[in-house]
């Protein structure tokens, strides 16, 4: 079935096996609508699959500029969040992150640094 699908699609077996495994990053977005096609997806279905690959390639990208798996989950959540929002719904959310960011720096400006607290003893 994997061979007939990459026909369909134009790509090699191997580069559809490895992006279903998750070794490399999705397929490109002219694949993936062929995929969707293929796939008799809905156009709901194929936004998300195009949504999810998008996402995908950003993570991925933030990876490999050496973000860490925390950083990559805060930044995946974020975008998964944004994804289920709307024009103004969405700059709520930004503007919300941006106060709790606020909000961060102020308590860690409140709270004494362990490192400057051994340095002084």
């Amino acid at each position: 079935m994997q061979k007939t699908v990459a026909e369909k699609l134009n790509v090699d077996p191997t580069l559809l096996c490895s992006a279903e495994r998750g070794a490399r990053g999705p397929l490109d977005p002219k694949a993936l609508s062929k995929l969707a096609a293929f796939l008799d997806l809905s156009p709901l279905e194929a936004e998300e699959l195009n949504w999810a690959a998008r996402h995908d390639r950003a993570i991925g990208a933030l990876r490999r500029q050496g973000l860490s798996e925390t950083e990559l989950s805060a930044i995946s959540a974020i975008l998964s969040a944004l994804y289920g929002l709307q024009g103004d719904q969405q700059i709520g959310l930004i503007d919300y992150c941006r106060q709790v960011g606020q909000s961060a720096r102020m308590v860690k400006s409140l709270t004494p640094n362990p490192l400057n607290r051994e340095a002084r003893t």
